[in-house]
């Protein structure tokens, strides 16, 4: 049978299953005409639609007895082809023959299919096909069906593909409804597999249910991209490759292809189609999948053509959301320029709609489907977006771990950290659920992840795990999240994306996720409003800068956050993180305390204003507000942070830190143990406790936190510092000096470790030491805190030195000022009258 006759009988075959079965002897008369022959093929073929099948249909057009015999290869069952065993049959087709086979190599079942001889004696039809299969088979995703190979074993050109099981949209369509979410999710997945094709030139040119399938975890895969046009190519005057159902054939020059009733109007029309006719065809189906019927009917081909050409698609009811509705009249606009212009912008509408409603789809006539659980080869095919929940227990704790960056450079590396930093903060507003910090789950960066082990290490119960690259201004984002009880995957996505896209893609991540475990989302006023594209990746790259606990990356984080709010000047999170970024510099000693500070109450103020549920935004006033010495109001910030987002780590360890400054130490350890919870991981999490300790002046137990801190890590340079700290407390001089040393050593020079250092030489009587320290320190090269440098002027015994430069913190709103009432090396000049002046100035309880 010629190509064109098999492209003839499936346009009537298709045709007539629209009309009621007692009409079938007028129609085919119309549309066969007096070609006894066609009309005998397309009765053969209803004929065995009204017949049960096996779990394992075969396409109706290759049950044809010419087909058959054109298509038959000899017996090859329990033969071997190269390195495939050839298990059994699956399949004939026009194209040829499928069969399953076991690669003996890698150990895993494949769908090998052999070429037809009369397919593979056209030349021309063939090259082009195995040009388009290997094209198909270049785009490296995972939701893609993978072309293991294009081949030929003596003169028989076969294909071998991954092989899968589902059953398709038709068959669903056919035996019950579809929820609203399950239609909507449906929708948003053929559109993302149709960004992946589109944006690697290639137009499918014939979506409808048959090639659309479904996976039992709800994975979505469109089937059949034989009949794809690559963009660029021509179509008409040389051969092109058309499906019939799940199969190949080949047409003659300029004939219409695809299946009639989800042709768009130049499709239907002959003329040249782009990726506007694949979201027309997609309009079709999301007609009929609301509806339960197409929106163009006619009596024959032709009618039905004239439909789709020239008239008005039928009404939806009302029942179906107006949005919804909107959407798929743009779908199905005649005019390509008046429908979506990418798939991309179809999605970005789709994304919008929510809720539970039930649609059922009942059919008018039973058509012809897969049955329940057959087994399809689908070659070239793509899906770029799924989600799947096929273990939903009860989750309470997550780790992201850092994604993949799959690009190998500089951009994909922010980019990839930015994408997993943006899904803890985001799933950290879920209701109910631990969120692990950043801190503990970029330990594993660049790892082979074994996940149990890490679930145990971070206390999590589900771990999430992800791929990020980008080529062409295109991002393809792969995650998944498995339960470590068992490693089954609880949900698992693929996007593939507009770089502008990137925020929208965390958010769609973070929004399945929570219906997959049952979460109740962000409070109130914690939705934030997308931000400009580009102003949210230069809050990526502010944040991947500051992460790296440097002066440099500090000050390159401002300058990223400074560009970010000249994109969008009302972005309130840029405005919180330049806030976060100024504080770290004026609490670490790098700029000048009272400059940073009124920095940063700028950019918090301007970042409260904005949006004042933000806990980001709210942590940045607290911490002020403490360095300002305003007690109440900044205690009231920390309360507003951890309501509204209480798997913040680091709302816990500031606050932690401000209950100490108060003499509240029994509640700043409680604070300082979820802040371990939530980044057990953290280098020092568990000195921060013994800092707790050191400041209640529980010098045994803190000085045991240090050391077996030292003993996990040896080359963290805090816990020499903390130990040096009580060390000196307890008049352990000597050894206080070797640890102040070894942390100079582990981390570089610092003049707050100088300071204590030339405290314990002068206690120890290495005065001249000590001396020297000091000149080096007052020649003011660097910012030296008046506090830190008082503590010095103490242990050399000179009081009125630091009691002046006490006095100089307070003009300069020192932020180690905080310290005074808890800090023991003042415990020598706590009674003077001018410390108590100070004491009371700053407002710290007595």
């Amino acid at each position: 049978m010629k190509a064109e006759r098999l492209a003839q009988v499936e346009d009537i075959y298709h045709a007539v299953l629209e009309v009621s079965a007692e009409e079938w002897p007028s129609f085919l008369t119309s549309s066969c005409g007096g070609d006894a022959d066609l009309r005998r093929e397309v009765e053969s073929l209803l004929s065995y639609s009204n017949k049960p099948h096996s779990l394992i249909d075969v396409p109706p057009l290759d049950v044809a007895a010419e087909l058959v015999r054109e298509n038959h290869h000899p017996n090859i069952i329990g033969k071997k082809i190269k390195h495939y065993k050839i298990l059994s049959q699956i399949g004939t087709g026009g194209m040829g023959d499928v069969f399953l086979a076991k690669d003996t190599v890698l150990e895993r079942n494949v769908a090998i299919k052999f070429v037809s001889k009369q397919f593979s004696q056209d030349a021309a039809g063939l090259k082009r096909f195995l040009r388009e299969a290997k094209t198909a088979s270049s785009l490296n995703h995972p939701n893609i069906i993978t072309v293991h190979e294009v081949g030929k074993t003596k003169d028989t050109p076969f294909i071998a593909t991954e092989f899968i099981e589902g059953k398709t949209l038709r068959n669903v369509l056919d035996n019950g409804g579809l929820r609203f979410e399950e239609s909507i999710d449906i929708v948003v997945q053929v559109a993302s597999a149709l960004i992946a094709a589109h944006s690697a030139g290639i137009y499918h040119r014939d979506i409808k249910p048959e090639n659309i399938m479904l996976r039992s975890d709800k994975l979505v895969k469109v089937l059949d991209f034989g009949l794809a046009k690559i963009a660029g190519t021509p179509t008409l005057g040389e051969y092109t490759i058309v499906p019939v159902q799940n199969d190949l054939k080949l047409s003659s020059p300029g004939l219409v292809m695809g299946t009639l009733a989800y042709m768009s109007p130049e499709q239907a029309a002959g003329k040249i189609t782009d990726a506007r006719s694949d979201i027309w065809s997609l309009g079709v189906v999301m007609f009929e999948m609301f509806s339960g019927q197409k929106p163009f009917i006619g009596d024959s081909p032709d009618e039905l053509r004239a439909s789709i050409l020239d008239g008005s698609p039928l009404s939806l009811v009302e029942s179906i959301p107006v949005a919804v509705r909107d959407v798929i009249a743009k779908t199905l606009a005649k005019d390509p320029n008046a429908r979506y212009q990418s798939a991309d912008e179809l999605l970005s509408d789709i994304n919008k709609f929510g809720g539970g409603q039930v649609v059922r789809a009942r059919r008018k006539h039973r058509v012809l489907t897969m049955g329940v659980g057959a087994m399809l080869i689908a070659l070239l095919s793509f899906a770029g977006y799924y989600y799947s929940t096929s273990n939903s227990k009860s989750v309470n704790s997550i780790a992201v771990m850092p994604f993949e960056n799959e690009s190998g450079d500089t951009e994909g590396e922010y980019l990839s950290d930015g994408m997993s930093e943006a899904l803890i903060n985001e799933l950290s507003q879920l209701q109910n659920v631990k969120v692990i910090a950043r801190g503990s789950s970029f330990k594993y960066k660049g790892q082979n992840t074994d996940i149990q082990r890490v679930a145990r290490e971070l206390g999590v119960q589900a771990i999430m795990t992800g791929k990020v690259s980008l080529r062409d201004g295109m991002l393809n984002v792969n995650a998944e999240l498995v339960n470590a009880s068992d490693n089954s995957q609880i949900w698992g996505g693929s996007f593939v994306r507009r770089r502008s896209e990137l925020e929208q893609i965390h958010r769609d991540i973070v929004r399945q996720i929570g219906v997959s475990l049952n979460l109740l989302p962000a409070k109130s006023g914690q939705q934030v409003a997308q931000a400009d594209p580009q102003a949210y990746e230069l809050l990526l790259k502010g944040r991947y800068s500051h992460s790296k606990s440097t002066e440099e990356g500090a000050k390159k984080a401002i300058e990223y956050f400074e560009q970010a709010i000249a994109i969008d000047p009302n972005y309130a999170l840029a405005h919180a993180a330049m806030a976060s970024s100024y504080l770290y510099l004026g609490a670490n000693g790098f700029d000048a305390p009272n400059e940073s500070m009124e920095r940063a109450e700028i950019a918090a103020a301007r970042a409260q204003e904005l949006n004042g549920d933000l806990a980001e935004v709210h942590l940045a006033s607290a911490t002020i507000n403490q360095f300002a010495w305003n007690w109440a109001a900044a205690e009231n910030e920390f309360e507003k942070a951890t309501e509204l987002n209480a798997n913040l780590a680091s709302v816990h360890f500031g606050y932690a830190l401000f209950l100490s400054t108060q003499g509240r130490h029994e509640q700043a350890i409680v604070e300082m143990k979820q802040a371990r919870d939530l980044d057990p991981l953290k280098k020092g999490i568990n000195l921060n406790i013994a800092y707790v300790l050191y400041f209640a002046q529980r010098y045994d137990e803190a000085l045991e936190q240090y050391s077996n801190g030292i003993d996990l890590v040896p080359e963290y340079g805090g816990a020499y510092y903390g130990r040096g700290l009580a060390r000196t407390a307890t008049g352990n001089f000597a050894e206080a000096i070797t640890d102040f040393k070894e942390m100079i050593r582990l981390n570089g020079e610092h003049t707050g470790v100088n300071c204590y250092l030339g405290y314990a030489l002068a206690k120890a009587g290495r005065i001249n030491e000590s001396r020297a320290i000091l000149r080096r320190l007052e020649k003011g090269i660097e910012y030296v805190s008046p506090v830190e440098l008082a503590i010095l002027y103490i242990g050399l015994g000179e009081k009125e030195k630091a009691l002046a430069a006490l006095e100089r913190g307070f003009a300069e709103r020192d932020s180690q000022m905080q310290f005074l009432m808890i800090e023991p090396n003042f415990n020598e000049i706590r009674s003077e009258p001018r410390f108590a002046e100070l004491v009371r100035k700053v407002g710290l309880p007595s």
